[in-house]
């Protein structure tokens, strides 16, 4: 998407017309006016945040320490909205909740899950009907390594 955008004309360009008429003071500064640059379209939200940088880190994870990524092979989750090739933030220090993406290590390897608790069993959902039953008193073929926090997708 491209934005348009104009200069303001400086004091030579006016013809004598009041600067406010301008934008001088649009940015709280006085001056010219030249070099600024007005939206010729709807104006941004995010003009004032222009020069602020986005950190992802910041943003994604909460507890440094304990937060992988990890990204997805195969497209066994589209059901869930993972695809092939999403990159997943998986934190181990949060608890898992019903309806919460998870990563698994069933029989020797790492799988995603969506986690159901009904009492003293958790079920882990694969799209498709497959549904792995297990105790959580009893852990014997499985562990719950963390929990999906955040999907990056490439679009």
């Amino acid at each position: 998407m491209e934005l348009l955008s104009v200069n303001l004309p400086s004091d030579d360009e006016t013809g004598g017309l009041p600067q406010e008429e301008y934008g001088s003071n649009l940015s709280g500064q006085g001056g010219s006016g030249a070099g600024r640059r007005l939206s010729a379209g709807f104006p941004s939200p995010a003009e004032n945040f222009a020069n602020a940088p986005i950190d992802l880190n910041r943003l994604l994870v909460r507890h440094p320490s304990a937060t992988f990524f990890g990204r997805v092979k195969g497209n066994a989750m589209d059901a869930f909205g993972i695809s092939d090739g999403d990159l997943l933030i998986i934190d181990r220090s949060v608890e898992p909740a019903d309806g919460r993406i998870a990563v698994c290590h069933i029989d020797g390897e790492f799988s995603l899950r969506q986690i159901q608790v009904d009492g003293s069993a958790v079920h882990l959902d694969a799209p498709g009907g497959k549904r792995l039953t297990v105790r959580t008193d009893a852990p014997d073929s499985w562990r719950l390594w963390g929990v999906v926090t955040h999907v990056v997708k490439r679009l």
